[in-house]
């Protein structure tokens, strides 16, 4: 069993008590996998085969991404949903999340002053409001939030889903 801590305190006994973990995953909704969730590429004609993953379906969509990456974002995973998970007993949810979105307030990971080892890429802005949305539903519904950091700089496992070096800009 792992437990995370602070301040010497098991972090999820610390905000809801000791307690069994019932969780859920809410997988490709900031990271986006075709596989999990086709519709961003079967609607837009993108391939999943060949531009699977955020960086390629954003660089498939063009233009039209941050348009469709809102509307995806606002309709997969809802403030309904955590209702309903609560309401079934889930107690924590795992958040898989991409690297470039913590950059966010500066405009984008392509305007954040990176360090030498990662390249600048043009990944659409907004992933992080949905971030905070999932705290706040968390905080207001009694789930926890396990942020899991899905696509690092560089890949930290080769597929498309992590943002690998492979790709232009991925580096």
């Amino acid at each position: 069993m792992i437990s995370l801590f602070y301040n010497g305190m098991p972090v999820f006994a610390r905000e809801y008590g000791n307690t069994k973990v019932r969780g859920s995953n809410l997988g490709s909704w900031l990271v986006m996998e075709a596989w999990m969730a086709p519709q961003p590429w079967d609607d837009n004609g993108c391939n999943k085969t060949t531009q699977g993953g955020s960086y390629l379906l954003e660089q498939c969509l063009g233009s039209r991404a941050p348009a469709v990456l809102q509307q995806f974002w606002s309709t997969f995973i809802t403030e309904n949903d955590f209702v309903q998970m609560s309401q079934h007993g889930v107690n924590v949810v795992r958040l898989p999340v991409g690297w470039w979105q913590i950059y966010d307030p500066q405009g984008g990971a392509s305007k954040a002053k990176l360090n030498w080892y990662i390249t600048p890429t043009n990944y659409n802005v907004g992933g992080l409001a949905y971030i905070d949305k999932a705290f706040q539903w968390g905080q207001k519904y009694g789930i926890g939030i396990l942020l899991g950091m899905h696509a690092a700089p560089g890949s930290q496992n080769g597929n498309e889903n992590s943002s690998p070096a492979q790709y232009p800009g991925q580096s």
